[in-house]
């Protein structure tokens, strides 16, 4: 995607750039020289400070330009797809069960159409909970 903004791009570096300039900031020994280095490559001083950190933390990874954005998704093992596989067959058969359970308390709801549904005596916490659910609108309609 480009960038449609009037905001200039972001400069990036390279290794090769950052150790060059680095080398020609550490040769100068006149006063004014590394200005005059700055001035003529467009730096700031900000930028020989971190390259020289980088450079002195012997991170040479540090010194080539970092990728932004997003990390690339991980591939997953054999291992992590069987776990996820194990763990998605429980998921089903426990909801599975749910279902029948469910389906079972229906089929006693449409038998008892006519009649009173006689549910347990709960306490007023308990109705509010059994209101706000979704099995509700499945008795009481």
């Amino acid at each position: 995607m480009k960038n449609n903004s009037k905001e200039p791009a972001r400069r990036q570096f390279t290794a090769e750039y950052k150790l060059r300039i680095l080398r020609e900031a550490d040769q100068c020994t006149k006063p004014g020289e590394i200005v005059a280095l700055l001035r003529r490559e467009g730096l700031y001083f900000s930028h020989l400070g971190a390259w020289r950190k980088q450079r002195d933390q012997a991170v040479m990874a540090g010194v080539a330009p970092k990728r932004r954005g997003r990390k690339a998704k991980t591939i997953a093992t054999a291992d992590d797809l069987s776990a996820e596989n194990k763990r998605l067959q429980q998921e089903n058969r426990r909801l599975k069960a749910k279902l029948r359970h469910v389906a079972t308390i229906l089929d006693v709801s449409k038998e008892t159409r006519g009649e009173e549904l006689l549910l347990p005596r709960y306490t007023n916490f308990e109705n509010q909970l059994f209101q706000k659910s979704s099995l509700h609108s499945v008795f009481c309609q």
